[in-house]
């Protein structure tokens, strides 16, 4: 999901091709080892209607959590994390692309992920965990009718993005996203998604073959590669609207964040998405897209949608969802600070 860093048949079918510039940055991590991470769940075929899962251990219990491309830290509920001293209190999460705020406190604590052929798994350096203790309405700078989280909720999210989260002043300088925080000893910072695994750790085995685009920051401090986007509507293609791009395992559509009047039609568009621009080939992907079936509830957003927002400052993104795995493997080199795209063989 796209998140805030406060705590986001082809007649009529869309088609979304990206591609990045020539001279992209090629990446040579150095040596190191690589795991496979056990996934209780992966969407294989089924990226639009699976998502990326694993059981992971906090404070000595296990606990189901999404994996996020597009969310920095984990969320669990509180009670998870009982006889531990909370280091922050009272304090609020969201997550932009569903709206959905959360109240609780940040602990610091180690994580277990379990890896294929490694027990008990790999243990991580300390995070600044946040353990939800409500559910509330309105938004995150005036949150309303918060309740206590049922302990029924099965709420369990992993954000690994390549961003890191604005903490509190007290626990700041603790890492939150457990990928990127595994001991040197154990692997070099980075991960592999494909459509159906997951690799902690950068090495020649994983990263063979991947075009790879820089990270680097915009005007807000957000990190991001750059990309492209344009519309074709009747024939007519539009001139690219370039800004930023992401890769987001937590959704199952498109999500694009965009100013005022720069969103496609509400209905099916061809639109075509290059990265950096125009130019060279890291990816290129095709998707059959749909803005006329966008819905928001109170789980979620769902079906590609675009918003509109005034306070962008003219910069667009593109929130691809997980649905390019279907063609394409991906890559973050924490040591880098690259992403990368591989063609996914043929079967």
């Amino acid at each position: 999901m796209h998140k805030s860093a406060r705590f986001l048949a082809l007649t009529s079918a869309a088609i979304l091709a990206l591609a990045p510039a020539a001279g992209a940055q090629q990446c040579q991590p150095p040596a190191g080892q690589a795991y496979e991470l056990a996934l209780s769940s992966s969407p294989g075929a089924n990226l639009k209607t699976a998502a990326f899962k694993t059981r992971i251990t906090v404070n000595g219990q296990q606990r189901e959590v999404l994996i996020d491309t597009g969310s920095s830290a984990i969320n669990v509920p509180a009670a998870l994390l009982q006889g531990v001293t909370p280091a922050v209190t009272g304090v609020y999460y969201s997550y932009v692309s569903s709206g959905r705020i959360y109240k609780g406190n940040w602990y610091l604590v180690k994580v277990t992920l379990p890896t294929i052929g490694a027990t008990p798994g790999l243990s991580t350096d300390t995070l600044a965990v946040f353990g939800t203790t409500d559910t509330c309405s309105g938004t995150l700078e005036a949150p309303t009718d918060c309740l206590k989280l049922d302990p029924s909720d099965p709420l369990g999210m992993m954000g690994v993005s390549y961003n890191p989260y604005s903490l509190p002043t007290q626990v700041q300088g603790n890492p939150t996203n457990a990928f990127l925080a595994l001991p040197a000893t154990a692997a070099n910072p980075g991960y592999v998604i494909t459509a159906s695994r997951v690799w902690l750790g950068i090495d020649g085995r994983t990263t063979g073959q991947f075009g790879q685009l820089p990270v680097t920051a915009d005007k807000s401090g957000r990190l991001s590669p750059s990309g492209c986007i344009s519309y074709t509507v009747g024939g007519n293609t539009g001139a690219p609207l370039c800004g930023t791009l992401l890769m987001d395992t937590g959704i199952n559509h498109l999500y694009l964040t965009m100013p005022p009047n720069s969103c496609p039609p509400k209905s099916a568009v061809a639109v075509q998405v290059t990265a950096p621009d125009p130019a060279g080939a890291v990816l290129n992907w095709s998707y059959a897209a749909n803005f006329g079936q966008a819905t928001t509830s109170a789980a979620g957003s769902s079906g590609d949608n675009c918003v509109q927002e005034t306070g962008t400052g003219g910069t667009n993104h593109t929130n691809t969802g997980r649905m390019v795995l279907a063609q394409y493997d991906y890559l973050y080199d924490g040591t880098c600070k690259a992403v990368g795209f591989r063609p996914v063989k043929p079967q």
